[in-house]
């Protein structure tokens, strides 16, 4: 019997220093080299954060630029920008200012994020972000303004979902025909956390399993999973048998269990994980396939 195709994706870098693990790569041309480096190892998909020499996060186009030029001459992978802080800005257009920008010269992202709920980065609670009159009518307007533009440019949403409400948004959205064909679903499997305030979803499988019971049955959709501030790895087997995809990175956390590994290190881990839960790390082209993606 054929084994099912697991989407690798390696969260790279995010805000992660490199006081826990020294590997974390910054640069373009580190991202460039890490990237080819997992995608060898068997990951399909590669998000980054744009990063100064010195770590700073920022948002400068030249970064994303010579990240994705970088990443391109040398992989076939996916690639999986994140928007930095322009994620706070109100407007869709704002947001996405960079990758479309990108788009047009050339260097199209396979993969932009869409948030289903306000921004974590924001010190209020969701509840407080949501309190005003049309507050959720303007929210759900962004979120298919982002759709629309970013189709139009050819790049694929990607839902993230890092609460329930989020995630619940998501499938009534879905539910409704306006999220277009076979998305992409990110679950994010959290404990407390100062830096996501309002994320409850414990990262375990009971909790994994509870989040994938808000998914219709039967649509044609595919989920990642992720753990931000958390080892993945022991539910890498449950993420495998339930029909998930792994979203995995020393951007997320530093994974000292394996001695302070390389992206690409932490990916070999994975593919033996995978295979030894009955699944086959799937391709670049495969993952295409699998998301409805354009070779």
């Amino acid at each position: 019997m054929a084994r099912r195709k697991v989407i690798i994706e390696v969260r790279a870098n995010e805000r992660a220093d490199r006081t826990a693990n020294r590997n974390v790569p910054w640069t373009p041309a580190e991202l460039a080299a890490d990237g080819k480096a997992c995608v060898e190892a068997g990951a399909a998909i590669y998000h980054f954060h744009a990063r100064s020499a010195d770590g700073r996060c920022i948002d400068d186009y030249g970064a994303y630029r010579d990240t994705i030029a970088g990443f391109r001459a040398v992989s076939d992978g996916l690639i999986h920008p994140s928007l930095g802080d322009l994620a706070l800005a109100v407007e869709a257009h704002e947001r996405f200012a960079v990758v479309l920008r990108l788009a047009a010269k050339g260097l199209t992202a396979d993969l932009a994020p869409v948030g289903m709920a306000p921004s974590l980065l924001h010190k209020a609670s969701e509840g407080e972000l949501l309190a005003g009159a049309g507050a959720e009518e303007t929210l759900v307007r962004t979120i298919l303004d982002a759709v629309a533009l970013l189709r139009g440019a050819g790049i694929a949403p990607y839902f993230d979902c890092w609460n329930t409400s989020a995630l619940r948004r998501a499938v009534d959205l879905l539910n409704g025909g306006q999220l277009g064909p076979r998305p992409l679903f990110m679950l994010s499997l959290l404990n407390q956390d100062p830096d996501h305030p309002g994320v409850l979803r414990p990262a375990s499988l009971p909790g994994l399993r509870a989040a994938k019971a808000l998914l219709p049955a039967g649509e044609p959709l595919e989920w990642v999973t992720l753990s931000a501030r958390n080892n993945l790895l022991p539910l890498v087997p449950g993420i495998v048998e339930e029909g998930g995809h792994i979203s995995i990175g020393l951007g997320d956390y530093p994974y000292p269990e394996l001695g302070l590994p390389t992206n690409a290190g932490l990916v070999a881990e994975v593919v033996r994980l995978v295979r030894a839960g009955g699944g086959e790390p799937a391709s670049p082209a495969e993952a295409r396939a699998l998301l409805g993606l354009a070779a």
